[in-house]
């Protein structure tokens, strides 16, 4: 008896969720550049969540609503390029996409990874020590590369 394949549906980065309002992707995105330009003037360690609201132009609430704290701002930094790492690696040309044998595909795997870790790895260092033990490990992203 011959088994077909079924293709496994690999979790996405981020969730689909309800469109956002217009108002709500404008802070956000002031959000993400404000703390974007403090922590390459400031660095990580020199930022506070005040900062940021302060230099996005809005109030502490908008900032914790939206974000909770700062673990997760500093997650949301991240969110693009490991998105596209993501996308990369399900639809991407190979050696990293789909088409190349697996042990290919692991070392283009490592390198991709090591190549983001050497660009942001602070940030990420950050992310995970501030926020919940282990919260990295049950990410979309972390369960997608396992």
């Amino acid at each position: 008896m011959v088994l077909a394949a079924v293709p496994i549906e690999l979790p996405l980065v981020t969730p689909v969720e309800p469109r956002e309002r217009a108002d709500a992707r404008r802070n956000r995105e002031r959000i993400l550049c404000a703390a974007e330009r403090l922590i390459r003037a400031h660095g990580i360690e020199g930022v506070s969540m005040d900062d940021v609201a302060s230099e996005a132009g809005v109030g502490k609430g908008t900032l914790y609503r939206r974000f909770g704290d700062r673990s997760q701002l500093l997650f949301a930094l991240l969110n693009d390029e490991e998105s596209g790492l993501q996308e990369t690696f399900i639809r991407g040309e190979p050696p990293l996409g789909p088409g190349a044998p697996p042990p290919e595909r692991l070392h283009a795997f490592g390198d991709a990874m090591i190549d983001l870790l050497e660009r942001r790895g602070e940030l990420f260092l950050a992310a995970e020590s501030e926020g919940r033990p282990g919260t990295r490990y049950l990410s979309r992203p972390y369960i997608a590369y396992r």
